[in-house]
């Protein structure tokens, strides 16, 4: 189990949500990431799981400050910097069926990459 400590240290950017939102999110992460199978690496794995819930469920409690202003994340919706401008779409809704949730977060990104180099090779 990874503890609320271990959390904020890896996880800096998530500093403004709250530590009972933080720790509803690793026991959630808990109750679904294997130690059996995962080994040494079950504890950065339980980290990146836990900080994907945390991203899913709270980013909306996360907010860029700058000069004293603040933005909530999820009013972004274009970023324009010189000639190149970047516009975000909802994820969600381009989802398929296929698609594993996981894959919306980069912390759910490198939970599921960590996960795949786990599976060694297969000997038929």
């Amino acid at each position: 189990m990874i503890t609320l400590a271990d959390y904020r240290t890896k996880f800096e950017e998530h500093d403004q949500v709250s530590d009972g939102d933080v720790l509803e999110c690793i026991q959630y992460a808990n109750d679904d990431v294997s130690p059996e199978y995962l080994g040494n690496a079950y504890k950065r794995a339980l980290l990146y799981y836990a900080a994907h819930y945390v991203q899913t469920d709270y980013a909306s409690s996360i907010t860029i400050e700058d000069g004293g202003a603040s933005l909530n994340i999820d009013d972004i919706k274009k970023l324009k910097m010189d000639k190149i401008e970047v516009e975000f779409k909802d994820s969600a809704s381009s989802l398929t069926s296929s698609d594993s949730p996981l894959k919306n977060t980069k912390y759910g990104r490198q939970y599921l990459s960590l996960v795949d180099n786990m599976a060694g090779p297969v000997t038929l």
